[in-house]
């Protein structure tokens, strides 16, 4: 399993915890007094940035930094490839060599 994809998980259960903690350790039989739950009831709005922090994470682990443009199944431009960005004319440019029509 991925880290990003447990990270996600993991966020998801946090806020699960904080909508209805006390319901689920006691559908587990877990006490309601466990110190990790006492301490996110009792600072509920620093357990939720903590949670929306651990999502970002998340979510810039998966992101590659990939911007590709495509014209007709063909590839354009590749970031990745060039590894920089192109500009708007060298776009234009390219989409016109590729076959775009200008009007």
């Amino acid at each position: 399993m991925q880290i990003a994809t447990l990270l996600g998980y993991l966020q998801l259960a946090g806020f699960a915890f904080l909508l209805a903690g006390e319901y689920i350790l006691n559908a587990l039989g877990i006490p309601v007094d466990t110190p990790l739950f006492v301490q996110m009831r009792e600072n509920k709005f620093m357990a939720f940035a903590g949670f929306m922090i651990l999502g970002s994470v998340s979510q810039s682990m998966l992101a590659t930094g990939a911007f590709e443009v495509y014209f007709n199944d063909d590839l354009v431009f590749s970031k990745i490839q060039m590894n920089r960005w192109p500009t708007m004319q060298e776009l234009v440019d390219l989409l016109h060599v590729h076959g775009l029509q200008r009007h």
